[in-house]
C-alpha cells in the first residue's frame, strides 16, 4: 500500500479484533487520522497502545452500534476532534451458526440489531454530516452471504442481504450530493467470527473454499479498491473458490443453490474436520 495524498479522518467500528482492527492499524500506518470504536473498548485500547501510539491521530471510543444516541455522540466527538468526517467504515458484526429453527430469539435480535440497525444508524448519522460538508464516503462491510444464502447462517444471511440492499439504496440517494457509498462483500475471513463456526456442523459450507481470506488481505483490498476507487460494490471471494461466480449465479437464480449446496457442503465438511483435528 502506498501513502495517501492526504490524511483522511476515518471513523471505524469493530476495532477490537478482526477486519476492523486490521483496517484501523493499516490506515494508521498510512498516516490517516482514525476514530477507532468497539463495544469492547478495553481490548481495543490494549491493542492501540502498541499499534496506534500517536494520540494526535487517534481517538479510541467505546461504541455500542445498536444505540442511535451513542452514534451521535461518537460522530460529534469525531467532528470536534478532526474537523470533519471523511469516511465511515461500518465493520462491526455478529454471527451465530445454527439452523434457523434452532436459533434463539435473543440471537436473532442481536444479529439484526448489530448487523442491520447498527449499520443503518451509523450510516444515516454520518451521511447527515457528510451532506452538510459536501463530501464523504461510507464503506459498509457486508458479506458474500449478503449475495447468496448460506444454510446454517440464515439469520446472518438475512442481515447481510439487508446491509447490501440498504447500502445500494442509500448510494443512489446521496451520489448527486458528493457522498459515495460502497458495500464490501468478503468471503470467509480468518477472524474470531470464523472460529465460532468451526465446531458447528451447520456451518460446513463456510469452509468449502481452499482457504479463508486473511484480515490483511481484506484490509488491503478495502483500502486500495474500496477507499481508493469508491465502487458501489466490492466482492472479495476466497482464493480458488469460485465464490464470486457462484454468489452472483445463485443470487440471481436461487434454484441453483439446491444443485451446488450438497457438493459444497461435502467439501466444506471434510475441510472443517481437518481443521478441527489440528
Amino acid at each position: 500500500m502506498t501513502a495517501p495524498k492526504e490524511s483522511l479522518a476515518i471513523v471505524l467500528t469493530g476495532c477490537a479484533s478482526g477486519i476492523g482492527r486490521q483496517l484501523a492499524t493499516d490506515l494508521y500506518r498510512l498516516g490517516h487520522r482514525i476514530v477507532a470504536t468497539d463495544v469492547n473498548d478495553e481490548a481495543m485500547r490494549r491493542w492501540g497502545a502498541t499499534h496506534w501510539p500517536d494520540p494526535e491521530r487517534v481517538e479510541i471510543l467505546a461504541l455500542d452500534v445498536r444505540e442511535a444516541e451513542a452514534w451521535e455522540r461518537v460522530l460529534d466527538r469525531a467532528e470536534a476532534r478532526f474537523g470533519q468526517i471523511d469516511v465511515l467504515m461500518n465493520v462491526a458484526g455478529y454471527l451465530v451458526a445454527r439452523w434457523s429453527h434452532e436459533t434463539s430469539v435473543a440471537d436473532v435480535g442481536l444479529t439484526i440489531d448489530v448487523n442491520v440497525k447498527g449499520v443503518i444508524f451509523g450510516t444515516n448519522a454520518a451521511v447527515r454530516r457528510m451532506l452538510r460538508q459536501g463530501h464523504g464516503h461510507v464503506i459498509n462491510v457486508a458479506s458474500i452471504a449478503g449475495i447468496v444464502p448460506v444454510p446454517g447462517l440464515a439469520a446472518y444471511c438475512a442481515s447481510k442481504h439487508a446491509v447490501r440492499g440498504f447500502s445500494v439504496a442509500v448510494a443512489q440517494e446521496v451520489r448527486e450530493h458528493g457522498v459515495q457509498v460502497t458495500v464490501v462483500c468478503p468471503g470467509p475471513v480468518a477472524t474470531p467470527m470464523l472460529d465460532v463456526q468451526l465446531p458447528r456442523d451447520e456451518a460446513a459450507i463456510t469452509f468449502s473454499g481452499a482457504r479463508a481470506l486473511a484480515p490483511e488481505e481484506v484490509s488491503t483490498a478495502i483500502i486500495e479498491r474500496a477507499l481508493g476507487k469508491k465502487p458501489l460494490e466490492l466482492v472479495l471471494p476466497a482464493p480458488r473458490s469460485g465464490q464470486r461466480v457462484m454468489a452472483k449465479l445463485v443470487g440471481a437464480w436461487p434454484e441453483l443453490g439446491s444443485l451446488v449446496e450438497p457438493v459444497l457442503t461435502r467439501i466444506g465438511r471434510r475441510r472443517q474436520e481437518r481443521m478441527r483435528r489440528r
